[in-house]
């Protein structure tokens, strides 16, 4: 399945519903437009992760290809990376700190496949386990939630990748 696919998923989800209060609605639609209007962004980081497999607690590329992409995000301060080897986080705090806080979580780690079409020759890894897809996914929505912090209330937000 194609990054922008999974992408797209995404933007479904956050369309809004007529049962919604107004103002939720807007802000859903607002985090469709956004997403809409930088998916050619993620699909990008999707598809340069899919061309970069890497076995678990390995991903040093892919490490290095979302830090770019956090570091891209307009609200984004300090971005965090080489935790628990390769994982990357960024924390993005707001107001007094009390209150709803979010969390979008993802895997970075390809498997071992090498008869996949994008193996990596060298190792025989690939994200035959869609895992580029979740990540490039919970980077659009990290970046179009935090567009929309003050709609839905969140104090925080951080990202685990």
């Amino acid at each position: 399945m194609p990054a922008a696919r999974s992408v797209g998923i995404i933007r479904q989800i956050a369309k809004g519903s007529e049962r919604m209060a107004p103002e939720t609605a807007q802000a859903k639609r607002e985090i469709a437009d956004r997403i809409d209007a930088r998916a050619n962004v993620w699909s990008a980081v999707g598809e340069a992760l899919l061309r970069s497999p890497e076995l678990g607690f390995r991903e040093v590329r892919s490490a290095e290809i979302v830090r770019e992409a956090l570091a891209s995000i307009r609200g984004v301060g300090r971005v965090e990376s080489g935790l628990a080897i390769t994982g990357v986080r960024a924390t993005v705090p707001f107001g007094d700190g009390e209150g709803f806080h979010l969390c979008l979580i993802s895997e970075l780690d390809a498997v071992l496949s090498p008869e996949h079409p994008y193996a990596d020759p060298a190792t025989g890894a690939a994200h035959a386990c869609g895992h580029h897809m979740q990540s490039a996914a919970a980077l659009a929505a990290f970046d179009a939630l935090l567009s929309s912090t003050e709609a839905f209330g969140f104090r925080g937000m951080d990202i685990n990748v």
